[in-house]
């Protein structure tokens, strides 16, 4: 995979992760937890799902969920 196929494919997987990240936050809310909480929680799946999870190639969560049920 060439640095443009994979700034695509990274550029989808993070349009994707934003309505995750959305999704999870209106469950925080729901769920009463305090305002810096949700910040810090949101900042720490962030990280996870755009950054460590797209550093070496363009994994989207599901696929790491799969790995992770795999290895179980």
């Amino acid at each position: 995979m060439d640095y443009d196929d994979y700034y695509e494919a990274c550029a989808k997987i993070r349009a994707k992760n934003r309505e995750y990240l959305e999704l999870f936050k209106q469950d925080l809310i729901e769920n009463g937890l305090k305002d810096s909480t949700i910040r810090r929680h949101l900042s720490n799946v962030n990280f996870y799902i755009n950054d460590f999870l797209l550093y070496e190639e363009p994994l989207t969560m599901e696929a790491c969920m799969e790995k992770i049920a795999f290895l179980r």
